[in-house]
């Protein structure tokens, strides 16, 4: 499916520097992890995300999940400066920054957003959001549009980032215990190729506090 988004004006980075991307992105999970707390249109009216909990022993994280739109928004360039790919109307695209011209690459039942290029080009990593129940991991091949799915269990996947090398994928999950923690895994060709590493953890300190980063 085509369809044109009308002439983007914004910074072009280009080949922005992957491991300032990496790294930041990390700095970012770690001060501020997310948590469903608030339901958005569309969603169940009941509390969404049950596997989540709300807060940790010392962070009390939020995670406000994207509203349901037809603007592009998440935008993530391509590592050759060619494309932007976008959440829009639910599905991932890619999309000509000369032209407008948006190529639809995902679309399911699902809600699809948090887009992230594999550092070659050949992958883009994104949420799939199923209705405030769960939001799990899958990456689409741009080329051929064939997807795959990385997560389909009762938790919630976040953010995900390919490392520099595209050796391994860094996300968000409220994996085992419902709070959230950041997790690094080893992918290689659209699939998991290693365990996952868990990079935080939820400690306990004796004393919930708020903290915003």
């Amino acid at each position: 499916m085509h369809s044109r988004i009308g002439r983007i004006r914004c910074p072009k980075w280009g080949h922005r520097d992957s491991s300032q991307r990496f790294g930041t992105v990390f700095l970012t999970l770690v001060c501020a992890a997310v948590l469903g707390s608030t339901p958005v249109l569309g969603q169940p009216s009941s509390r969404p995300y049950p596997s989540a909990q709300h807060g940790g022993n010392y962070l009390h994280n939020y995670y406000f999940p994207p509203a349901p739109s037809s603007t592009p928004w998440a935008p993530s360039w391509s590592p050759d400066g060619r494309w932007i790919a976008v959440a829009m109307n639910g599905s991932i695209w890619k999309v000509d920054p000369e032209t407008g011209l948006a190529h639809e690459l995902s679309y399911n039942k699902k809600y699809h957003s948090a887009p992230d290029w594999s550092p070659d080009g050949q992958w883009i990593a994104y949420t799939a959001d199923d209705g405030g129940t769960t939001i799990q991991l899958e990456v689409v091949n741009v080329n051929t549009q064939r997807v795959h799915t990385l997560t389909s269990d009762e938790f919630i996947y976040t953010d995900p980032v390919f490392s520099p090398d595209g050796s391994q994928l860094a996300y968000v999950s409220t994996k085992p215990n419902g709070h959230f923690n950041v997790y690094v895994r080893p992918i290689h060709d659209g699939q998991w190729a290693g365990d996952e590493i868990a990079i935080t953890k939820d400690n306990s300190f004796g004393r919930d506090r708020l903290y915003f980063g």
